[in-house]
């Protein structure tokens, strides 16, 4: 059985609903008939509200799909009755990352997590002592993925070799991203394993609009959604300059990362894992 047939046993509730990478993930899952019409959604979503998601088949537009939106309080029917057939997909916020796992660990759903921020550890303490398997990563998009597997190989095999450089990271997101990029977190510590200087201070966030569109060339169709990530290291001594830098503008590429982790996680849920972290690394290796 494919990985694609595999998930085809599972129903998907997307948690964050209505936002946009929220409703990106639910119409892809529409589509393809396995979106459930329940979701878990952010305190200021009142009881009682609906997504509606509009999925699109051969460019015809299908009947709209109505999700029922519970808010933090209030545990949607479905994850206490799913009977071993749902998954998540939680692209909710950042201070809703460890609550969120906590309740889906407790009724035993497994979840991919998109949602950065929060407390990293916890999260995976939640998990490993659930009996539920998980898929959390700072990023979903494939091509950056390799690209910080790269980095961290390098880490991994150089320990060290950059002791004496600095580094400043800057990172622009859509003005609706409060949080600093769990993608430059990351990046920030394996160059960190590699000896370089490196703090959560030295990660410069980039919100401002004009900046975006005048100082970094975002394309102005994806203010609204876009990662464009720079990493500038130097040698203390100013002799050595070294640069890395991915650029991502939309969201398909969330999607598309985001879709393959399902599948992944489908099939591991069928071969009977329980309590397991998996990374987006995991995912391509699979």
């Amino acid at each position: 059985m494919s990985k694609e047939e595999t998930l085809r046993n599972f129903g998907v509730s997307v948690s964050g609903l209505p936002g946009k990478m929220a409703t990106l993930i639910a119409t892809e899952l529409a589509q393809r008939r396995l979106l459930v019409n329940e979701s878990l959604t952010g305190p200021e979503i009142f009881f009682g509200a609906k997504a509606y998601i509009k999925p699109v088949v051969n460019n015809m537009e299908m009947p709209v799909d109505e999700v029922i939106l519970y808010p933090p309080d209030e545990v949607p029917p479905i994850f206490k009755n799913h009977g071993g057939k749902l998954i998540i997909v939680d692209a909710s916020l950042p201070d809703a990352v460890n609550k969120n796992a906590e309740l889906y660990s407790t009724w035993g759903i497994p979840f991919v997590m998109l949602t950065t921020g929060g407390d990293r550890e916890l999260l995976q303490k939640t998990v490993e002592a659930s009996n539920v398997p998980a898929i959390i990563a700072p990023n979903m998009s494939v091509p950056v993925v390799v690209m910080m597997a790269a980095i961290r190989h390098i880490s991994e095999e150089f320990p060290g070799a950059l002791k004496d450089f600095d580094i400043c990271i800057e990172e622009s997101h859509q003005s609706a991203k409060k949080d600093l990029s769990g993608t430059a977190r990351a990046m920030g510590q394996m160059f960190q394993k590699l000896g370089v200087n490196y703090s959560e201070q030295d990660i410069f966030p980039i919100r401002d609009k004009k900046q975006q569109l005048m100082l970094l060339g975002v394309p102005r169709e994806h203010l609204g959604g876009h990662g464009h990530h720079d990493y500038f290291l130097s040698s203390q001594k100013g002799d050595v300059e070294l640069g890395f830098r991915h650029n991502v503008n939309g969201r398909q590429t969330y999607l598309d990362g985001a879709m393959l982790a399902l599948k992944f996680l489908a099939k591991k849920v069928m071969e009977g894992a329980k309590g397991e972290v998996y990374s987006m690394e995991d995912v391509l290796r699979g």
